[in-house]
């Protein structure tokens, strides 16, 4: 009898905290700045589109507004609430610097900052992997490892560097995949971005190998094959 008593306490108490992660989760995943703030990101990395990123921005920092006015405050310390908005807001801010002066690297590494603040609050609040969260660290690690692919300084400390990029690439790629399927987003074309996930992979095996070359000149094709694909990954979140 105690034995079942164990049993039935211990499920209860796994339900009852794994109900309090999703909920804890959802109280900072805000699926309308998610897609702003991809939308902003996909004219400033597009061909020929970067002259249509004003309103994606005015659309991005009425988003951003919207979702403070949801941020429950008492779900989490003060202090942490208030450092994420100062942290936000600044990087948003400097948006229009990036946009005026049109450079797009500066732009897009903005936009990696303000999703590892979303990402990092919700960490915070509760150890609980959102597939968005992988998804852009895919892309902050490939934009970082196409920085060196093309460097034409590139020496065996940085190749050192390089390997952990690819590495990394790998391991979050896989966990975005598991997230995006258990997570199951509404009105997301799996059969596409199961053929896209595809296409990935194989850019990403083809770029390995490329590697194995250790010819700088033979990598910067395949490198560039891989960010497009991840790029197609990311715009199907639109």
């Amino acid at each position: 009898m105690n034995l079942m008593k164990h049993l039935f306490f211990a499920c209860l108490f796994y339900f009852s905290t794994s109900i309090y992660a999703q909920e804890s989760c959802n109280r900072f995943v805000f699926a309308d700045f998610d897609d702003a703030l991809i939308e902003y990101w996909d004219k400033i990395t597009a061909d020929g589109q970067k002259e249509n990123a004003a309103a994606p921005l005015n659309d991005l920092k009425d988003e951003w507004q919207c979702t403070k006015n949801e941020i429950d405050i008492a779900c989490t310390a003060k202090e942490s609430i208030e450092l994420f908005i100062f942290i936000v807001n600044s990087n948003i801010a400097s948006l229009d610097t990036f946009y005026t002066n049109k450079s797009e690297i500066m732009g897009v590494f903005q936009c990696i900052e303000i999703q590892n603040a979303f990402q990092k609050i919700r960490v915070e609040e509760f150890q609980y992997s959102y597939a968005l969260d992988k998804l852009w660290d895919t892309y902050e690690n490939y934009e970082q490892l196409n920085i060196i692919v093309h460097d034409q300084m590139l020496d065996l400390n940085t190749w050192k560097e390089f390997q952990h990029l690819v590495n990394e690439i790998e391991v979050n790629f896989k966990e975005y995949t598991k997230l995006c399927i258990e997570q199951k987003k509404t009105n997301f074309d799996f059969l596409v971005h199961e053929n896209t996930v595809k296409n990935f992979n194989d850019c990403l095996s083809k770029f390995k190998l490329s590697t194995q070359q250790g010819y700088q000149p033979d990598i910067e094709m395949p490198c560039d094959e891989l960010g497009h694909a991840i790029k197609q990954i990311m715009r199907l979140h639109l």
